[in-house]
């Protein structure tokens, strides 16, 4: 149970804290021959004129005049990433998207591109100009990250990696072997019995374990993880005897602390922290774990709370 708790901590914190949100803001576009519908025999014919719109949207000419238009600072190809243009089945409407950080500059760019689009079409096509039935608006929710479904799926991974940790056959190989040469990245990532789910182990001890992690076959482990799986999550060895957390830390998005209550001091944690900071490692917080429940619940049990980090907080006793 304990690590369903820390993986779902820990992915909630990367959720609100170390992934950028993003917005998307939609306008539709009804799609007519010059003359009008009569011209257009069947549905088909208006759906493949709608199709043929959907190509120009994404042209050139159109997103730099959008970029001209709103004097964004990014070049067509950056634009066209954004943009999404879809043709909802057996219809002449066409729909375009647009996903940015900024819920604003979504709604902007979506507005300024279904304008282009409508005067370009005509222009160039010298067709009635399509009708914009939907004028794009400003989301007030991003579409991702979410935050409950990353919890949940934090959850998921913590009781998996508790079964699946007993369910991987022929391991044989593991991250050492990688780094001093002796395996390929393929080699050293096992499948589990849970679709989906692949775990990497650390292998045998090597003389000199923190060159191999600030190596840059290290790094393009992590970069190649980054490519094929949607999460990563590196179970560190402890910090204040070893700096490996801190040099793994310096290819992730951010270091979730443990902490054993009763057992971790203070000022180990207060310099753990130090050496996060120091290695320009991103914090997102912490678990307290091996919690005794009865402080702070019953009777004459002292308990503290603290409204900041180990240091320079603001603690009070409780009695």
């Amino acid at each position: 149970m304990l690590t369903a708790f820390i993986f779902a901590g820990a992915a909630g914190l990367i959720t609100k804290f170390a992934m950028t949100p993003i917005y998307s803001s939609t306008a539709q576009l009804y799609v007519v021959s010059k003359g009008g519908l009569s011209q257009l025999t069947d549905l088909t014919m208006g759906t493949q004129l709608t199709q043929d719109y959907m190509v120009i949207v994404k042209t050139r000419p159109v997103l730099d005049k959008v970029i001209e238009d709103l004097h964004l600072d990014m070049d067509y190809k950056e634009l066209g990433d954004k943009i999404t243009v879809e043709n909802p089945s057996d219809t002449r409407i066409m729909q375009i998207t647009v996903t940015d950080k900024d819920s604003e500059v979504a709604r902007e760019i979506t507005q300024d591109l279904a304008e282009v689009t409508s005067k370009t079409v005509a222009k160039k096509m010298d067709v009635k100009s399509p009708t914009i039935i939907e004028k794009a608006y400003k989301a007030e929710q991003p579409d991702s990250p979410s935050l409950k479904k990353n919890i949940v799926i934090g959850a998921l991974l913590g009781f998996i990696l508790m079964a699946a940790k007993y369910h991987i056959q022929g391991i044989d190989k593991g991250l050492s072997h990688y780094l001093t040469g002796q395996a390929e990245i393929e080699d050293i990532i096992y499948e589990t019995e849970v679709d989906g789910f692949y775990l990497a182990v650390a292998g045998p001890l090597t003389p000199d374990p923190t060159t191999l992690l600030d190596s840059d076959a290290f790094k393009q482990f992590i970069s190649k993880a980054r490519e094929d799986f949607d999460y990563v999550i590196i179970d560190a060895p402890p910090l204040g005897v070893v700096i490996d957390a801190v040099i793994i830390g310096k290819y992730s998005d951010g270091a979730l602390l443990v902490i054993e209550q009763g057992v971790i001091k203070r000022k180990v944690v207060q310099d753990v922290i130090k050496q996060l900071k120091k290695g320009e490692v991103r914090i997102l917080g912490a678990v307290l774990n091996k919690v005794d429940e009865r402080i702070g619940a019953y009777g004459n049990y002292e308990y503290k709370y603290s409204y900041s980090y180990y240091g320079e907080s603001d603690t009070s006793d409780k009695n």
